[in-house]
């Protein structure tokens, strides 16, 4: 791929970030995409198949940004107050409000980064058992695990 193609394709996940956090996954379209990016559905084509592809592709940036980002910006200790505060949405395994979703993602995210790589995979095996079409969850899987364990 070339700088130029390169460069849009980066420009087309950035902006599709965007509209994820502001819509949530299950709600953004390759349509909502397209309109924020400003091109074409063709274009937007020409390097995406699907939103769930966008979305991965998403976590992956995020992930590989994540080194720099994260452990400047976002302390344990943060991550541990924002989980407190929200320790009333516990998932309970039937919910499938994104709010509820997004927080046992930080959860899982939380015990990654404390070291409780264990604890970790077993709330993911646990979520996915429960909802296997978590796509927010499965991209968890493939970026944090690589797939597998």
């Amino acid at each position: 791929m070339g700088e130029k193609s390169e460069q849009k394709r980066k420009f087309i996940l950035e902006t599709a970030r965007r509209v994820f956090v502001e819509k949530g996954f299950k709600n953004v379209t390759m349509k909502d995409i397209v309109e924020a990016c400003k091109i074409s559905r063709g274009g937007l084509y020409l390097y995406f198949e699907n939103t769930s592809q966008i979305f991965l592709e998403v976590m992956k940036m995020e992930s590989e940004e994540a080194d720099d980002v994260f452990a400047d910006s976002i302390t344990e200790e943060k991550l541990q107050e924002i989980l407190d505060r929200e320790d009333r949405c516990e998932i309970c395994h039937f919910c499938s409000s994104p709010r509820c979703r997004e927080m046992e993602g930080v959860r899982i995210l939380f015990l990654l980064r404390t070291g409780k790589r264990e604890e970790a995979w077993e709330r993911l095996c646990r979520n996915l058992e429960v909802q296997p079409w978590d796509v927010y969850m499965l991209a968890i899987r493939h970026v944090a695990f690589r797939g597998g364990r």
